[in-house]
């Protein structure tokens, strides 16, 4: 054999051999089967999460724990829905690895991981951006979530990374259609009712004490009724039991800058209030404003909440909780509850919730009939 291809044969045998030491190396192979399927973010404390920050190039979210509840910080501090903000943390401390590559830039932006800037020319090639932080402000997480636009559903695909590093990671987890702006991350329900605890509604022009119409229910547990309805004249109930029920079906879509709004409707034919009493003297007063803005299909509503002792209806109070907020104990979503103390409970619940202007849809604007003609069934309206 000639000396030049034994030393060619020789240096193949030597890679081979590296190869396969590589290959078989104990360590190597244990570190290939942690990576794939280990939780990414297992260490992550939870329960010690106070801000969240979700940044795109279009939009920036901040969530905050305050003392008692979760707000949108970047919204006025509205109350903010714990919900989605508990499957979120749950989401992300469950991610689990599938496979990781290096990305380079032209990568990142395909999968639409580039971190979100203003100057990006391509918004889809930017993902979101996900901060949590703790009490102090101690970074917690920082990750780049796929840009939806760039997630590919079909091959259940989706793509994180950590923000200081090109590690690209394909995980289990599909964060295609997470909350992007402040009105989604809102509690659309400012408050909760026991509708069951309604005694009656008052419908009456703002300024005026004298109502111009009353539902009442006859007793406690049955349907509500129009008083002083003319005789041989037939009511509709779906339209009575539609104005009942419209205080426990309120939701907002969004708020007005707080104290923008006074009390006063500046559209004198929605100048109406309505009084919803609870058997235990609990009064809500729902008071409709002007509309957003012309030809837009939104509405400004404010209410607040009073007791009267004279109101309450001794046959009909229970143990149960006339109405409750959004408020939020620290690591639940449960609310404060002040049963035994109506008028603390409508005084701290007026303190939460009075101070709004909300932004209401058409449907629910709508449930709030102001006109009595049209509590009669069509041709049969009584006189004024």
């Amino acid at each position: 054999m000639k000396s030049k291809t034994f030393l060619i044969l020789l240096a193949l045998g030597v890679v081979l051999a590296a190869a396969t030491y590589l290959i078989s190396k104990p360590g190597i192979q244990a570190n290939t089967k942690k990576t794939m399927g280990q939780a990414l973010l297992a260490d992550l404390p939870i329960n010690d999460i106070r801000t969240i920050e979700l940044s795109s190039v279009e939009n920036r979210v901040v969530l905050k724990k305050n003392p008692e509840i979760w707000v949108v910080n970047s919204h006025y501090d509205y109350p903010a829905d714990f919900s989605k903000i508990f499957d979120l943390a749950k989401k992300i401390k469950a991610i689990k690895i599938g496979r990781s590559f290096k990305g380079e830039a032209d990568i990142l932006a395909r999968l639409g991981l580039a971190t979100p800037a203003k100057d990006v020319k391509d918004p889809a090639a930017a993902g979101l951006r996900l901060k949590l932080a703790d009490k102090d402000g101690k970074q917690l997480v920082d990750l780049v979530l796929a840009h939806p636009d760039k997630t590919n559903s079909a091959a259940a695909a989706y793509y994180v990374r950590k923000t200081d590093s090109n590690q690209v990671y394909q995980v289990d987890k599909n964060f295609k259609f997470i909350e992007r702006t402040d009105q989604e991350w809102m509690a659309a329900r400012p408050f909760e009712v026991d509708a069951e605890q309604i005694f009656k509604v008052d419908c009456r022009r703002a300024g005026d004490s004298k109502p111009l119409f009353t539902l009442q229910r006859p007793e406690k547990g049955k349907d509500p009724v129009i008083l002083d309805a003319p005789a041989g004249v037939n009511v509709d109930k779906s339209k009575v039991d539609q104005v009942f029920a419209a205080l426990g079906a309120f939701e907002i879509e969004d708020v007005e800058v707080p104290g923008k709004h006074g009390d006063a409707a500046t559209d004198d034919k929605r100048a109406y209030v309505f009084d919803y009493a609870f058997y235990d003297g609990t009064v809500f007063s729902v008071k409709p404003l002007s509309r957003v803005a012309a030809g837009q299909d939104r509405f400004l509503y404010r209410v607040t909440v009073t007791w009267d002792a004279k109101a309450a209806q001794p046959s009909g109070a229970d143990s149960k909780q006339t109405g409750r907020d959004a408020k939020q104990d620290a690591d639940t979503d449960k609310v404060d509850k002040k049963a035994d103390d109506p008028a603390a409970q409508a005084e701290a619940l007026n303190k939460r919730i009075g101070q709004w202007t909300y932004v209401v849809s058409q449907w629910v604007n709508d449930a709030f009939i102001n006109d009595r003609a049209q509590l009669f069934k069509k041709d049969e309206k009584p006189s004024s």
